[in-house]
């Protein structure tokens, strides 16, 4: 039996409304759901190796233009996924977890605005 670890409730992200920005590479990911802890994302690759997501950027894709920069985090998982829709050319999708390191008051703030974003079901 999986032990439930996480401290914060998951919210899962739908239409694509915001995206993750890597500082280490130029890889950019989809986010499938977030907490006040952490998210989880997709993304396709562009090197061969693993990649680390130890700073990034969040933005979300709608009228309200959300963002917040520079948020340190941690990796806590990396795995390739095959899932239905998938391609099979190039590299595969990979899902990702972070885990937020230390914030400031200000990207509390705005991780609490898109997180009430995504419960309010914002449309783009």
């Amino acid at each position: 039996m999986n032990v439930e670890r996480r401290k914060f409730d998951r919210h899962p992200v739908s239409n694509n409304l915001f995206y993750v920005f890597n500082h280490d590479s130029t890889e950019m990911a989809e986010i499938k759901d977030m907490s006040k802890g952490g998210l989880k994302f997709e993304y396709l690759p562009v090197e061969q190796q693993k990649t680390q997501w130890k700073l990034i950027d969040i933005f979300s894709k709608t009228s309200r233009h959300v963002y917040t920069l520079g948020i340190p985090c941690k990796l806590i998982y990396d795995i390739i996924t095959l899932e239905e829709d998938h391609s099979f050319m190039g590299s595969p999708a990979r899902i990702a977890g972070l885990q937020f390191g230390r914030l400031d008051k200000n990207q509390k703030k705005k991780i609490d605005t898109l997180l009430n974003m995504i419960q309010e079901k914002v449309q783009v």
